[in-house]
């Protein structure tokens, strides 16, 4: 009887102990939520910061902020951004010849040239601050309108000119090709991509890198077309990432593996890294996020590998954070113009849930939360709703109660 006296006392009090588990909850609005923040996350080999839309500088500023912090108070040192590594890595190599301005608007996608990110990339390339900015994607720098005389398209083609004038010229047609076809594959949706067209364009490098002149060429240059070989030969060869009825599935899984492998680089190198990527890319488990309205799933790639289900099984520590917010004035992306967004509290909704703690702008982190196990609706990019577990998906989530622009 003693005995299970004991035992009950000690159930009772297991169990009071564990139904009084302390959310990790910090508010991110002064150094020492950042603080607080920076000593959470400081054992990572790669912190992921996400985003619900790539349309927001207040979560630009908000996320600038949290990076200058964690490079100076946690020792990341790299900051991988969801654009093309192997222009980055061109203009990096000229960066003593080059103004910060010309190295933003040419060598990164559109969202970051935005003027949200102008200071940091002063920062970064007069050296105020000890962090580099490197690409993950490997895809070419997307533009709406591709443009042809960007400045290391020039630079390379004037250099290999000299040696061999028609490949030259035949250098210049294919990087316009190359550009074109990444460019569709985001604008065009269940874009198939024309594998003979892209083994032409790869002939065109190889026969550059299998010249007699190659190993003249400036080495920067040498590891451009180096790159875009790799790229023609994986992301964009037919089998790189598995076979998928789906076009928008094959797209995103070559978009996740081949963005993984360039993470992986950047950790083996050393580096401890953060990630600026779209929440969408960095789902652990994408197929088990649902769309409770068939006609806007009919749009979202499902069954796909993302980055976030790499980073979720590497060997290498992570921390994915996906980025919400709830009310938006004069909202922007993909699918509004200069729309409103009412606040959202019904608490079937991850936004609505986040509103009830009644703060600004906040981090928690969700194993400490018990609502991130159960099945929830949101938004992506403020009008697609998704419906899913949130703790499947990330390990924390940064929120954002209202954005203004």
């Amino acid at each position: 009887m003693k005995t299970k006296l004991i035992f009950s006392f000690i159930l009772l009090f297991f169990l009071i102990a564990c139904s009084n588990t302390e959310e990790e909850i910090i508010e991110l609005q002064s150094d020492d939520g950042f603080e607080q923040i920076a000593d959470f996350l400081d054992q990572n080999d790669v912190l992921v910061l996400g985003e619900s839309t790539h349309g927001s500088e207040d979560i630009d500023h908000l996320k600038l902020e949290l990076i200058e912090y964690l490079n100076q108070h946690s020792n990341y040192n790299v900051l991988a951004l969801e654009s093309s590594k192997a222009e980055l890595n061109y203009y990096n190599s000229k960066a003593n010849d080059l103004t910060p301005e010309i190295i933003q608007n040419e060598a990164v996608a559109d969202m970051f040239r935005r003027d949200s990110f102008n200071q940091l990339f002063e920062d970064v390339y007069s050296r105020s601050i000890e962090l580099e900015i490197q690409g993950i994607n490997w895809q070419p720098v997307v533009y709406n309108n591709s443009h042809f005389n960007a400045y290391y398209s020039e630079n390379i083609a004037k250099e290999i000119a000299p040696y061999n004038e028609d490949s030259a010229n035949s250098f210049l047609q294919n990087e316009y090709r190359i550009r074109e076809i990444s460019k569709d594959t985001v604008f065009i949706d269940g874009y198939n991509l024309p594998f003979d067209e892209l083994n032409e364009i790869q002939t065109g490098y190889e026969k550059i890198l299998s010249s007699e002149y190659f190993n003249e060429l400036d080495e920067s240059t040498r590891e451009f077309i180096k790159n875009r070989i790799t790229i023609l030969d994986g992301p964009l060869s037919v089998d790189f990432a598995g076979q998928y009825d789906n076009a928008d599935d094959d797209y995103y899984s070559r978009r996740g593996l081949g963005m993984f492998n360039n993470v992986s680089e950047l950790v083996e190198d050393g580096n401890k890294v953060i990630l600026w990527v779209h929440n969408f890319h960095i789902l652990k488990n994408p197929s088990s996020v649902s769309y409770p309205n068939d006609e806007q799933g009919e749009y979202m790639a499902q069954e796909f590998n993302s980055l976030g289900l790499y980073l979720d099984q590497a060997d290498f520590k992570t921390y994915m954070i996906g980025v919400y917010f709830n009310q938006a004035n004069q909202f922007d992306s993909l699918y509004f113009e200069n729309e409103d967004l009412e606040h959202i509290t019904d608490e079937n909704y991850l936004e609505g849930i986040l509103s009830g703690y009644d703060k600004e702008k906040i981090f928690i982190d969700l194993d400490s939360a018990e609502w991130s196990k159960e099945t929830l609706n949101s938004y992506h990019e403020g009008f697609i709703e998704q419906q899913f577990i949130p703790r499947e998906q990330y390990d924390g989530i940064i929120y954002i109660d209202k954005i203004e622009n």
